[in-house]
């Protein structure tokens, strides 16, 4: 309903309704269905001007392609996504720092699951010390677990 109305309401929403549906199709395994998703979503917040929503929509992405299996892929769009951030200096840095670590969490995450232990726990403490940085606390718990786990 939101995808249908946004349009018309609300054009800048448009983008985060195919963001959450691309969510949704994750969770319920329909891994392909939320790419596509994601990636329209994507094009819809370039569209409106949203970089850093644009950005954001990676983590979903690298999420979505570990449960894939396609490592490599998740891999180079966490590198990708990593250098736009950089490159990017119309971001506030907050907001730079907050999209670093969520990129860097789902990155160790992939990594973890390749068994490339020693690069998880790399960007685990980058991310972590990101989200301390920033002050979110149980951010920065999450990624503890996460490194217990790796650990």
């Amino acid at each position: 309903l939101c995808i249908i109305v946004a349009p018309a309401l609300a054009p800048s929403l448009q983008p985060q309704a195919l963001y959450l549906r691309g969510q949704t199709c994750a969770l319920s395994g329909d891994f392909d269905q939320a790419l596509a998703q994601i990636a329209a979503a994507r094009a819809g917040y370039l569209a409106t001007g949203q970089t850093a929503a644009a950005l954001r929509t990676a983590v979903g992405q690298l999420n979505v392609l570990s449960h894939l299996g396609r490592y490599g892929e998740a891999l180079a769009t966490a590198g990708a996504t990593l250098d736009s951030i950089a490159g990017d200096a119309s971001l506030p840095p907050e907001t730079a720092a907050l999209l670093t670590a969520l990129v860097q969490q789902n990155r160790g995450i992939c990594l973890k699951d390749m068994g490339r232990y020693t690069e998880a726990i790399a960007a685990y403490d980058e991310a972590e010390a990101r989200f301390q940085a920033l002050d979110r606390a149980e951010d920065a718990a999450t990624i503890r677990m996460n490194l217990g786990v790796v650990l």
